[in-house]
């Protein structure tokens, strides 16, 4: 089992490994072989150099500290393409793309970001008008607010 403190000490040390990165998610997986699962990120994006360095410092520290007393394989990665996002901190790096977001409420919204504040983001959504065949559809004018704290599910629409 994973607990709040192991948690806290992993993240803890990716930061001060690389002040860039930040912990998306982190969770122990049990079954044969227990795997630690990891994806990272940054402001920025994230390349697989950083990944692999990450995973074997991390690694390193980790049999050092003696964090876990079983065997286990770790698993770091990016959030692939078509994730959700989980944490605000993702969503600036995504404006100007389409998303597709699920309100607590069932309902769903999709348009293009176009800003985030400290709690909401800022989603224009696309006219609805019949298009012809490799048209892009053009953006309304009506920009709408949707609190981080309403968003269920959010992902990017590739």
């Amino acid at each position: 089992m994973l607990t709040e403190t192991i948690r806290q000490r992993i993240s803890s040390f990716i930061s001060e490994l690389n002040p860039d990165v930040f912990v998306i998610e982190l969770d122990l997986l049990e079954g044969g072989m227990k795997r630690l699962i990891l994806r990272i990120d940054t402001d920025h994006g994230i390349d697989m150099v950083t990944c692999g360095l990450v995973n074997k410092k991390l690694g390193r520290w980790m049999d050092e500290e003696n964090i876990f007393d079983f065997e286990y394989a770790m698993e770091v990665s990016s959030p692939g393409v078509g994730e959700p996002l989980k944490l605000p901190r993702q969503y600036p790096k995504n404006i100007g793309r389409d998303l597709r977001v699920v309100l607590k409420t069932g309902e769903e919204l999709s348009g293009r970001l176009t800003g985030v504040e400290e709690e909401v983001i800022k989603l224009t959504s696309y006219l609805k008008k019949n298009y012809k065949k490799g048209q892009k559809p053009r953006l309304s004018e009506e920009e709408k607010l949707v609190a981080f704290e309403d968003i269920l599910d959010s992902r990017v629409i590739i």
